[in-house]
């Protein structure tokens, strides 16, 4: 099976709409670069990929292959593509959504195929035939939170349906086999995208356009869906998970009615700040990750 990745560089030349942790690395490099810790967990999740699942496929452009090339990442993966993002016409709200080049190529090659993020390790083999029963495998359902919240706002987009009271599929990891599945997708992106009636700072957006717009596309399709977390993420706030008993919002909570999808991963997601901020995880990281790269028999991975 393939797993893909994807690095859409035009989002570093529109660093002014970033925010978060984006905004923040992007003041450190100047147009499109990495960080030294990006560049090793991308090659340990290119490892981990072609270990366990199979062909490794980056999708790019090519600025993106330049640098790539030049810091040696581009011999990580089995097949570098920069067609399909050298022709993506959305450079100018790149800043502001900038998995929009992730969304493109979700949406538009054949499947099936399991899409990785660059910071997503997967850790265990993937059972071929399994994954092949659903229509989407994400790794779990999430509570929308705080600013990322949308429902008051849903009745104002101009998008060709939605539904409220709804949780998103993170994104992190996909299994998609199902190409209505995409085309669904792909159109309600646009939709949000293109739309000029809507505030383009408001940050609850980028992440419908990503995530909320799968789930509404898979339940009016009534997708048959699978999840690597027995259940929903719920908070972000108390990583400690202290006073539970007296009411601390819990991390999971039950009531995912998905099939469990049995898959051993790791995604770095919000570690990444602690990474960049503190010198010393920064140190232990990077000589934690280059051991474990160095750890593979790199003229039969490579």
């Amino acid at each position: 099976m393939r797993c893909i990745f994807v690095q859409w560089t035009a989002p570093y030349l529109k660093k002014d709409q970033s925010a978060g942790y984006n905004k923040e690395k992007m003041d450190e490099v100047s147009g499109f670069e990495l960080l030294d810790y990006e560049i090793e967990f991308q090659k340990l999740s290119a490892l981990k990929a072609k270990k366990h699942v199979g062909e490794t496929v980056l999708y790019t452009d090519s600025r993106g292959l330049e640098y790539l090339s030049k810091v040696g990442l581009d011999k990580f993966y089995d097949e570098i593509n920069t067609e399909l993002l050298n022709n993506l016409d959305y450079d100018s709200v790149a800043g502001k959504y900038w998995t929009t080049g992730k969304s493109y190529i979700v949406s538009k090659i054949e499947p099936p195929f399991i899409f990785c993020d660059l910071d997503l390790y997967i850790n265990s083999y993937v059972n071929e035939k399994e994954f092949k029963k659903y229509d989407l495998i994400h790794n779990q359902w999430e509570l929308e939170r705080s600013k990322f919240f949308i429902d008051d706002k849903l009745d104002s987009l101009n998008l060709s349906y939605s539904y409220k009271n709804m949780l998103y599929p993170n994104t992190s990891f996909l299994f998609i086999n199902s190409k209505e599945l995409q085309k669904e997708y792909w159109k309600l992106h646009k939709e949000i995208i293109e739309d000029k009636n809507f505030d383009p700072s408001d940050e609850c957006l980028w992440l419908l356009a990503d995530q909320g717009i799968l789930g509404f596309a898979a339940r009016k399709l009534k997708s048959k869906i699978g999840t690597l977390e027995k259940d929903i993420f719920i908070s972000e706030t108390d990583f400690n998970q202290t006073d539970l008993e007296y009411g601390s919002i819990p991390k999971y909570i039950p009531g995912n009615k998905n099939d469990h999808i049995n898959l051993s991963y790791h995604h770095i997601w919000l570690t990444k700040k602690l990474i960049r901020e503190d010198s010393k995880v920064r140190e232990e990281f990077l000589k934690v990750t280059k051991g474990e790269i160095n750890s593979f028999n790199k003229t039969s991975i490579l």
